[in-house]
């Protein structure tokens, strides 16, 4: 038997080279022994392979042991991408992604560093189910605890559930669930809260807690609190808006007051994406298998990352994970315009001329739902490659009349030559002592447009139709541009069957962008060919006026 020297920076003897990769650097995670080399050691630690300054970075933040043997042995040596979480200087972090990326025991290893650096340092853990604490931490801490001094200077106390460190630090580890058990932890004077599958808490009873947390004078680090969980879940919306979206309202003159919060400061509310494929220790493909059966809106969550809602009506997959590849690859959401075989952009923008470009067979449709307020009017532009559907730019007006948006929308379509756009049918129908209809001031103003139906059990036919239409393995018929359509992206995963009918989309407060797809997805898409131009047809084309000379 040999030792290993994984207690320097030198390149380890790796025994195995992983999929997961560097979070600085993106060399390969290997594995090494941890302590003594051999065959039977199934104990193994994680290290960069590629750079002696990322395995110093890692070293900061281990935990090890030194055998009565002379052999260095690893309590905790974290991955990089769990020392990225580690070092978040924002006060908030909300720590997310699917199952399997070792959220929970980064943090209670965090804690325990933390605790043996800093004298006098405290920390609490939290969970709504006891059972649940009790299976991810509390199991674990007599032996963890054990390896941090003499007994009866370091020690775990089953009866309150508390963690003494030889140097005068606390750590706590409490259930949380309802009002009685948030007075309990109230005030608490800690330097680190975790809220262990967050998700799962209250939002209020989170931000009560988190809110009443609070430091001794002369301390120097300030208190951080962190969420950790996958994205489903009671308090995901609330989540999602301060840390993923940060769309909370600071004043009163939005349409939600529940939303708004006076002291939010975005640069507080920090998120990082921990995922399953960051974790070296776990074969990704094994570890998959064990979410077969079980409800949609969860695998969605646990499986693949993706925020889901219990009631959640369509297919939506930003990323989906690709067997051959073995990793996660963009689906239904782009982040680069695809191009042409010849690495023609398929429409770019030209700023001098103030237009856009594209291949004449590419063709350009418009979808549009009319509001005003609190409502707002939207309208959606479709590019149409072949068979492939790109949704890449939409727009929002509020409390802005037809006329204008439709000269807007006309300037913002130059050089695309729009082939159609669809609407809701009800904009054609008079109101008041209105001489034109909606439809009409539109037309009135160089924006033809086409009713579709407004039926909401259509709506749920036609999207799920478009969402699950695939043109080659892993490619689907509709793909959304991220940069160019953000708020359809986000709200479309959001939309809910009806309570009372599912076979209908249950109305929505950000529904107006979806409903807009749903008008283009009733159309009859077309399948465009290079070389092949749109025709135009006899009745698109002017008339001449009688008596004119040509």
């Amino acid at each position: 038997m040999t030792t290993v020297t994984t207690n320097t920076v030198d390149v380890p003897d790796f025994i195995e080279m992983t999929p997961a990769k560097c979070a600085w650097c993106r060399a390969s995670i290997g594995l090494s022994y941890n302590g003594i080399a051999h065959e039977d050691n199934e104990d193994l630690v994680a290290w960069c392979s590629g750079s002696k300054e990322c395995r110093e970075r890692q070293l900061r933040w281990a935990i090890k042991e030194d055998l009565p043997s002379g052999v260095v042995h690893w309590l905790f040596l974290p991955t990089p991408k769990q020392v990225i979480c580690m070092e978040a200087p924002e006060r908030n972090l909300f720590v997310w992604g699917n199952r399997g990326g070792g959220k929970s025991f980064c943090f209670r290893w965090f804690c325990h560093a933390m605790s043996l650096a800093k004298p006098g340092f405290k920390y609490a853990i939290l969970r709504t189910k006891f059972p649940e604490l009790e299976i991810n931490h509390l199991n674990f801490l007599n032996d963890e605890m054990a390896k941090f001094g003499p007994e009866n200077k370091s020690q775990y106390h089953k009866t309150s559930h508390t963690c003494f460190y030889p140097n005068g630090s606390i750590g706590y580890y409490r259930q949380c669930e309802n009002d009685d058990d948030v007075k309990k932890i109230l005030g608490a004077e800690v330097d680190l809260l975790v809220f262990d599958e967050a998700p799962t808490f209250r939002w209020d009873h989170m931000r009560l807690i988190g809110g009443s947390v609070r430091k001794k004078r002369g301390r120097k680090h300030s208190v951080k609190v962190r969420y950790l969980g996958n994205p489903t879940g009671e308090s995901i919306d609330e989540l999602w808006s301060y840390f993923i979206d940060k769309d909370v309202i600071t004043d009163d003159t939005g349409d939600d007051d529940d939303l708004c919060d006076p002291e939010y400061d975005p640069a507080d509310w920090a998120n990082i994406e921990m995922r399953l494929e960051d974790n070296p220790y776990l074969d990704y493909a094994e570890y998959r298998k064990q979410f077969a059966g079980i409800a949609k809106h969860i695998r969605k969550a646990w499986q693949d990352g993706v925020r889901a809602e219990e009631r959640a009506l369509f297919e939506f997959y930003p990323r989906i994970w690709d067997d051959e590849k073995g990793e996660m690859i963009p689906y239904h959401v782009v982040d680069e315009l695809p191009r042409l075989a010849d690495d023609t952009p398929i429409i770019e923008y030209d700023a001098e001329t103030g237009s856009y470009k594209k291949p004449a067979w590419v063709q350009v449709y418009r979808a549009y739902d009319h509001g005003f307020s609190p409502d707002p009017a939207v309208v959606l532009w479709f590019a149409i490659v072949g068979r492939l559907i790109i949704c890449f730019k939409e727009q929002f007006w509020k409390r802005t009349i037809a006329e204008d948006i439709a000269k807007e929308c006309v300037e913002e379509s130059k050089g695309l030559d729009v082939v159609d756009t669809y609407c809701d049918p009800t904009i054609d129908i008079k109101t008041g002592n209105s001489v034109y209809t909606t439809l009409q001031v539109f037309e009135n103003n160089k924006m033809p447009m086409n009713p579709m139906k407004n039926d909401r059990a259509l709506f749920c036919d036609v999207i799920h139709r478009i969402l699950g239409e695939e043109i080659g393995p892993n490619q689907p018929r509709i793909v959304f541009y991220s940069r160019g359509c953000p708020q359809l992206i986000k709200h479309l995963p959001r939309q809910k069957w009806d309570e009372h009918d599912t076979t209908k989309m249950a109305e929505h407060k950000h529904d107006h962008a979806p409903v807009a797809l749903a008008y283009f997805a009733e159309s009859h898409v077309p399948i465009t060919k290079p070389g092949e131009a749109r025709k135009i047809r006899k009745w698109m084309v002017k008339k001449k006026k009688k008596g004119m000379v040509h």
